[in-house]
């Protein structure tokens, strides 16, 4: 009998069309997938966004660059510009892996007058000491 365990993680960047402004028409979202039926898991999907230092995640000028990071726990995922249109700032969130609570977030330029910051490498941002191994058989893709 095969035995599946495991979680597959993505991201989606989605756009309504339906939406008009000043209703933002981008959503970025985290799904977590059951690999052996491919159905959400509970909790699952979650809007990606958040506040910090009294700046607010822009889902349509912000790209997910980096590759999902799952690591101690959970899944972090950053985001860089989208064509460099203002405003846009770096951003790494950490969603936990099995509620996908936000556990935290990073803001590169918190107070920069012109916008910017790059993040497309979110392993760069992880404490180094931490252990990234996962015996879950869980998989993290972009």
């Amino acid at each position: 009998m095969l035995r599946h365990v495991g979680t597959l993680y993505v991201s989606s960047k989605t756009k309504d069309p339906s939406c008009k402004p000043p209703c933002s028409n981008i959503a970025h979202t985290l799904h977590a997938l059951d690999i052996g039926t491919g159905n959400p898991k509970p909790n699952s999907p979650i809007g990606i966004g958040g506040l910090q230092d009294g700046v607010r995640f822009l889902p349509g000028p912000a790209h997910q660059r980096a590759a999902l990071t799952l690591c101690g726990g959970a899944v972090y995922i950053s985001f860089a510009s989208h064509c460099d249109v203002d405003p846009f700032h770096g951003w790494v969130f950490a969603y936990d892996k099995t509620s996908l609570q936000l556990r935290g977030s990073f803001v590169a330029t918190p107070t920069a007058a012109k916008m910017g910051g790059e993040l497309r490498t979110t392993i760069d941002i992880i404490a180094v000491h931490e252990s990234c191994s996962d015996d879950n058989a869980d998989v993290a893709l972009a």
